[in-house]
């Protein structure tokens, strides 16, 4: 074979091999955007078995109910809960890129439509915000603040 075949040949396996890495890259972001998505709905059934298990708490998160003035028991539980899905959140919007632009929206509506109805949530975050990211509590939870 001569120096233009060598060359041809060359060329081809350096193609393949930059097809062969691009599929690897391609193959990478797929299965850390299924990682992702696989993990955030995991912590979201941990949410959904609180509710259920403690379901005196799902009105303060979901039906604008303020808290009670009676009962600083129920008051301690409400505010735990309270970190439990700010911090979710939290980690939820920190992976939003990661996720299929579907997925990300359905997402960020959830937690906006969560936070518009609970005076309660969005009581514990402004009390908190040094606890987050300004760009995660300027974005999504106040965006109009």
């Amino acid at each position: 074979m001569d120096a233009n075949g060598w060359a041809a040949v060359s060329g081809i396996a350096e193609s393949l091999s930059a097809l062969f890495v691009l599929f690897g890259f391609w193959f990478v972001v797929r299965q850390l955007r299924s990682s992702s998505v696989e993990h955030l709905y995991c912590r979201m059934h941990d949410i959904h078995r609180m509710f259920i298990e403690h379901p005196e708490l799902r009105t303060y998160f979901y039906e604008n109910t303020a808290l009670p003035s009676n009962d600083p028991e129920l008051v301690v539980r409400i505010h735990a809960a309270a970190e439990l899905l700010a911090d979710f959140f939290q980690q939820v919007f920190l992976e939003l890129d990661l996720l299929p632009k579907n997925a990300a929206l359905g997402w960020r509506l959830y937690m906006t439509d969560v936070l518009d109805r609970s005076q309660v949530l969005q009581s514990y975050v402004n009390r908190h915000r040094s606890w987050y990211p300004s760009n995660f509590v300027g974005q999504l939870l106040f965006p109009h603040s």
